[in-house]
């Protein structure tokens, strides 16, 4: 789904994002296939035709998509010069047909830049959250409160940045020492994903570390509300000491096609349902060919993690497409569920990376006795992607 999951359980599933609290990242009407042939009549995923346009597929890596104010937004690795600068914002109708978002006059607004906020280069693997303060003791007034914050990598340490609208601009409080990253442990830490469990209510952050390799870890977070906003320089959040666990490594065949000393484990995205924890993830360098995406499960939040048995669910030899990999789970307005990625922009070419996105579902087969649909299952579902159904994203121009 980041996922959009993920902040807040009690907003919009995704009121997610990625389910829980992260966030609400929802989304997509399924439908027809489109094609990237300019010139001709686009069609929504509703099947609904369009006027004539002029599309080319969206070249954003890492990409996460966001359901806010009847549009979906779409923020993500830029394949260009502003990779180190900020972040480009795109926003949608149907999920195909993709708008690069301005503000007034400005044709070249980032929704967050660098002057604004932690880092000077490499803006990458962003994570669109929606803040939601209900049920907790330390309220502050929707004056004070972001409704937004975006968590992301820059010089390969981790932020977050908020707005009081999706549209952005993101920033950052200027403290006494600049703007500061989320960690500071000694380590670089990429690719964070914030999953509010549904269960416990604790808000974890996924992350890679890289240590000997890139390695995927968890710790959990504490909400900061009393200062975080209010002209203060404290960040939303702080990582509790002590909690961070590892998550996934590179063990399999399939992760480390090319016998890298330097294994590459990353993009992690988390989801609950139905009494079990999804962990999706993608292995080896994102220059390969053989990128891909597995997942792994766990009864508990921080693990232990249990990798599925039949390899990677997005990789070449399904999609057809070179590199796929590193996304972000999110459902559509229905409940459907969706994976948006990125790939190769060729078979010869790794760069720009181009978007896409592909249904999938959970085959919940280990039923409980009880006989509501939405009981807990007695052991991880299996997740199967639809692989006729492997659509690029347009951006219109």
């Amino acid at each position: 789904m980041r996922v959009l999951n993920s902040f807040l359980n009690n907003i919009s599933r995704r009121q997610k994002v990625k389910s829980v609290v992260l966030l609400a990242l929802t989304l997509v009407c399924s439908g027809c296939l489109l094609f990237n042939v300019k010139g001709q009549r686009v069609k929504s995923l509703s099947g609904n035709s369009t006027t004539p346009v002029t599309p080319d597929t969206l070249k954003i890596a890492d990409p996460t998509i966001f359901y806010a104010n009847g549009s979906y937004f779409l923020i993500g690795t830029s394949g260009d010069k502003t990779v180190t600068e900020g972040f480009k914002l795109y926003h949608s109708t149907d999920l195909i047909n993709w708008h690069r978002v301005e503000k007034g006059a400005n044709t070249d607004y980032l929704a967050l830049d660098s002057s604004h906020s932690f880092g000077n280069k490499g803006f990458w693997a962003p994570q669109l959250l929606c803040l939601d303060t209900q049920g907790r003791d330390e309220q502050k007034s929707s004056a004070q409160m972001p409704a937004f914050l975006l968590a992301y990598t820059a010089n390969e340490q981790i932020a977050v940045a908020h707005s009081s609208a999706i549209s952005g601009p993101f920033i950052q409080k200027d403290g006494n020492d600049g703007f500061l990253p989320l960690f500071n442990d000694g380590f670089k830490h990429i690719d964070p994903f914030i999953f509010t469990d549904p269960v416990s209510r604790k808000t974890f952050i996924y992350y890679v570390k890289l240590d000997h390799g890139n390695n995927i870890y968890v710790s959990e977070l504490k909400l900061n509300l009393k200062n975080s906003f209010a002209g203060q320089a404290n960040a939303p959040f702080s990582v509790v000491l002590n909690t961070e666990k590892p998550c996934i490594k590179a063990t399999e065949a399939w992760e480390n096609t090319a016998h890298a000393e330097w294994p590459v484990t990353e993009g992690p995205t988390v989801i609950y349902h139905k009494g079990f924890y999804y962990l999706f993830y993608s292995a080896n360098d994102f220059r390969n060919p053989d990128y891909a995406v597995g997942y792994a499960t766990a009864s508990s939040p921080t693990g232990p993690w249990v990798k599925a048995s039949s390899g990677p669910v997005i990789s070449k030899k399904n999609t057809g497409l070179p590199g796929s990999g590193h996304g972000d789970i999110f459902q559509d307005r229905s409940g459907a569920y969706y994976y948006v990625f990125h790939a190769h922009s060729g078979s010869a070419k790794v760069s720009p990376r181009k978007t896409y996105l592909i249904p999938f579902k959970f085959m919940d087969k280990a039923v409980s006795t009880k006989s509501s649909s939405s009981d807990p299952l007695t052991q991880p579902a299996r997740v199967q992607m639809d692989y006729q159904h492997v659509r690029p994203l347009l951006l219109t121009h």
